[in-house]
């Protein structure tokens, strides 16, 4: 299994091993709606966890990488259509000869520290610009090489998708996403993420729409070291 040709994170550019995960949270009654799972076998000497909100609208995730070495961490992502908007990126070498990598066409890369966007098109032309679509923005940290491509996908990759990967070396790294679609012809995004504080392995961000904010805390870790709760949603309210 070609592990880049999904929406997950990679380690050292490798594919991840066959193993097992765990099942951390899981409470779909309701809105909004949590879902965690973790493994320690998908990489060797790496805890992989993903954290998972989905709100009326949106989808949070919050990834987390943990090792005691240093590492290089890809968090990938495809979508179908064109990217229209985002970081400027430059053309850049292929990052590999062969292997899931060099399946990278049109490789464009740039340095993101702060807070990022990206807008997807699935049915951008000239006469129709704003097609059904998404955005992404992902919580800025300094030091993130964001990479640009394109992917066949499909049967034969007979069709084209666009792919983005957030790196970051180190010990560990946490990615905190927004996921939103945007109805065809929506140019304005209704969701908005703020803060991330990341201390003794928690993770705290908010959400808001309109004048309605979620706040969102998350404590990194397996379930033999994890604080209780592992995912706290709390609605704040009117701001």
């Amino acid at each position: 299994m070609r592990t880049l040709a999904h929406n997950t994170m990679l380690v050292d550019m490798q594919n991840h091993f066959p193993g097992n995960g765990h099942k951390l949270v899981w409470d779909v009654e309701g809105m909004p709606r949590v879902a965690s799972a973790g493994s320690d076998q998908l990489a060797e000497d790496v805890w992989m966890e993903r954290n998972v909100v989905m709100f009326p609208g949106a989808v949070l995730l919050i990834d987390a990488l943990v090792s005691d070495r240093q590492r290089t961490y890809d968090w990938a992502y495809h979508n179908v259509g064109s990217r229209v908007a985002g970081p400027e990126l430059s053309p850049a070498e292929p990052l590999a000869e062969d292997g899931p990598y060099s399946y990278l066409l049109d490789l464009e890369k740039g340095g993101v520290d702060e807070t990022w966007s990206v807008e997807f098109r699935q049915e951008a032309s000239e006469e129709d610009p704003l097609g059904r679509g998404l955005k992404l923005t992902q919580l800025g940290v300094p030091g993130t090489q964001l990479f640009g491509a394109r992917t066949g996908h499909g049967h034969g990759h007979n069709r084209m998708a666009s792919t983005l990967l957030s790196r970051r070396t180190g010990k560990r790294a946490v990615y905190v996403t927004l996921l939103e679609p945007l109805a065809e012809g929506v140019s304005v995004s209704a969701y908005a993420m703020q803060g991330q504080t990341i201390a003794d392995d928690t993770v705290s961000v908010s959400v808001t729409v309109g004048d309605r904010r979620w706040d969102v805390r998350v404590n990194l870790g397996s379930e033999d070291v994890v604080k209780t709760p592992k995912v706290e949603v709390k609605d704040a309210g009117a701001r």
